[in-house]
Protein backbone atom coordinates (compact mmCIF):
# COMPACT_ATOMS: atom_id res chain seq x y z
CA UNK A 1 0.00 0.00 0.00
CA UNK A 2 1.20 3.05 -0.44
CA UNK A 3 2.66 5.08 2.08
CA UNK A 4 0.65 8.40 0.68
CA UNK A 5 -2.45 6.47 1.21
CA UNK A 6 -1.63 4.91 4.67
CA UNK A 7 -0.75 8.91 5.62
CA UNK A 8 -4.35 10.45 4.66
CA UNK A 9 -5.93 7.06 6.44
CA UNK A 10 -3.66 8.07 9.58
CA UNK A 11 -4.97 11.78 9.61
CA UNK A 12 -8.52 10.56 8.99
CA UNK A 13 -8.09 9.47 12.58
CA UNK A 14 -7.92 13.15 13.54
CA UNK A 15 -11.87 13.49 12.49
CA UNK A 16 -15.26 12.06 13.98
CA UNK A 17 -16.83 9.65 11.65
CA UNK A 18 -18.76 6.33 11.45
CA UNK A 19 -18.39 4.80 7.78
CA UNK A 20 -15.81 3.91 5.17
CA UNK A 21 -16.59 4.24 1.50
CA UNK A 22 -13.50 3.32 -0.74
CA UNK A 23 -13.23 3.29 -4.30
CA UNK A 24 -13.46 -0.63 -4.99
CA UNK A 25 -15.18 -2.96 -2.15
CA UNK A 26 -18.08 -2.86 0.03
CA UNK A 27 -18.40 0.12 2.20
CA UNK A 28 -18.03 -0.38 5.65
CA UNK A 29 -21.29 1.11 7.18
CA UNK A 30 -20.79 1.83 10.98
CA UNK A 31 -17.89 1.19 12.97
CA UNK A 32 -15.39 2.50 10.12
CA UNK A 33 -14.09 4.93 12.67
CA UNK A 34 -13.06 1.96 15.19
CA UNK A 35 -11.90 -0.49 12.20
CA UNK A 36 -9.37 2.20 10.98
CA UNK A 37 -6.47 2.26 13.44
CA UNK A 38 -5.98 -1.59 13.23
CA UNK A 39 -5.91 -1.87 9.29
CA UNK A 40 -3.54 1.43 9.74
CA UNK A 41 -1.16 -0.52 12.02
CA UNK A 42 -1.22 -3.65 10.39
CA UNK A 43 -0.48 -1.96 6.70
CA UNK A 44 2.54 -0.15 8.39
CA UNK A 45 4.07 -3.23 9.96
CA UNK A 46 3.46 -4.59 6.62
CA UNK A 47 0.63 -7.48 7.23
CA UNK A 48 -1.38 -7.81 4.86
CA UNK A 49 -5.25 -6.94 6.23
CA UNK A 50 -7.74 -6.23 3.67
CA UNK A 51 -10.60 -3.30 5.45
CA UNK A 52 -13.84 -5.66 4.80
CA UNK A 53 -16.98 -4.77 6.32
CA UNK A 54 -18.85 -7.27 8.68
CA UNK A 55 -21.46 -7.76 6.18
CA UNK A 56 -19.32 -8.29 4.05
CA UNK A 57 -18.02 -11.03 4.89
CA UNK A 58 -15.22 -9.40 6.85
CA UNK A 59 -13.91 -9.60 10.78
CA UNK A 60 -14.52 -6.60 12.84
CA UNK A 61 -11.11 -5.54 14.06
Amino acid sequence: MKRGLLAAFSRLLERDFDHLLFAHGAPWVGGGREALPAFVEARTEGVGVELVPPEAGGLPF
